[in-house]
């Protein structure tokens, strides 16, 4: 059974499990039990090895600590589904410190922490090791709340079946954005190291973004949610298609700019085709010009080009030059036909690029 049995415990002051200090033991009890504790001032747990092979290490659920929780340098091992470190519910009035922390589970979480309360800093780093196995996150932090920063950088975090099942952070809320990891980082690791899709941690990261000023990281937070979405809440062809043609035409909406780009592609390659397919006799001066039937000069022919695919409004040099009207004429035909469709994607992209400035693409 447990090595150490403490069930409702108060201390006024400090409470130190530290200087090596060790605890083995058994069951699904835990190796130390600490639940519904109350530690008036710090609790300090450094350089402690707690080991359980059937069951947790450390059993906190609900513990509260008035001052600082300090597991620095700490070791534990435990197994199954509960977690080697549990402390769900708990709430740490001042800091959590996990620098150099070891945490090992083979068949379940390292760390369970959900709805964990951190009055300041949290410490998952310097060292910081976590190895979990079975369903469940390594490092689960879901509906946890950082009052102050979430200092994450850990040497290993490792599930030893699923990468995907490295952390749980849906409901995670801390001040600022993480550090030392890089926001790209982060955001890899909610796509490559949570076992599914949550709009919440994309969301907490962009307005913390937005908060500082960044407002490149929090569009591309936002984007990144918008992909990761779309890969794995597996939505239905439709869903997809669009998906894909904002990804490439707007950036999921935040990047309208795109769109513009797309349609001055679209304008240089009517003018490109007017001008090669005007040479081969596809255009010609008008009745209204002195020398109707001749050949269109390259400027008219540009003309014609803006013409064939602008959503809007037409040229003055379109009177004086236009397609022939030789029924003959296979560059007319061909012009014809490719005025169609760049007008239509011209009146595409135009749409698009309205769409994505007034956000109402990010709405869909």
């Amino acid at each position: 059974g447990p090595a150490l049995n403490a069930d409702n415990l108060q201390v006024d002051r400090d409470m130190f499990l530290s200087g090596w200090f060790t605890a083995t033991g058994s069951g699904d009890a835990g190796a130390v039990r600490l639940p519904s504790a109350h530690i008036g001032g710090h609790l300090d747990c450094t350089a402690a090895e707690l080991r359980n092979d059937s069951g947790p290490a450390l059993d906190a659920d609900n513990l509260q600590v008035d001052r600082d929780m300090v597991l620095r340098g700490f070791t534990a091992t435990g197994s199954g589904d509960a977690g080697a470190v549990r402390l769900p519910g708990a709430h740490i009035g001042g800091q959590l410190n996990c620098t150099a922390a070891e945490l090992r589970n083979d068949s379940g979480p390292a760390l369970n922490a959900d709805n964990l309360q951190v009055d300041r800093d949290m410490f998952l780093s310097s060292g910081f090791t976590a190895t979990g196995g079975g369903q469940e996150a390594v490092v689960d932090l879901a509906r946890a709340r950082v009052g102050g920063a979430f200092v994450f950088a850990p040497a290993r975090l490792e599930h030893k079946v699923d990468s995907h099942r490295r952390l749980e952070v849906d409901g995670l809320t801390y001040a600022g954005v993480p550090e030392p990891i890089s926001p790209q980082g982060w955001r890899e690791l909610l796509r490559h190291g949570t076992p599914h899709y949550a709009a919440q941690p994309y969301q907490q990261l962009a307005a913390a973004a937005r908060a500082l000023g960044d407002e490149q990281q929090a569009r591309e937070t936002l984007m990144a949610q918008r992909a990761d979405q779309l890969v794995r809440t597996h939505p239905r062809w439709q869903g997809r298609l669009w998906g894909w043609i904002t990804k490439v035409t707007l950036g999921y909406g935040y990047q309208p700019w795109r769109a513009l780009l797309f349609l001055a592609a679209v304008v240089v390659a009517s003018c490109v085709l007017a001008v090669v397919l005007g040479m081969h006799g596809a255009l010609v001066q008008t009745d209204k010009t002195v020398t109707p039937g001749r050949p269109c000069t390259v400027v008219q022919q540009v003309s014609v080009g803006l013409d064939l695919n602008l959503p809007v409004g037409t040229t003055v040099a379109r009177a004086a030059c236009d397609l022939t009207t030789d029924s003959d004429s296979a560059t007319a035909a061909w012009l014809t036909v490719v005025s169609w469709v760049l007008q239509v994607l011209a009146w595409m992209f135009a749409a698009l690029f309205i769409a994505g400035f007034t956000s109402a693409v990010r709405k869909t």
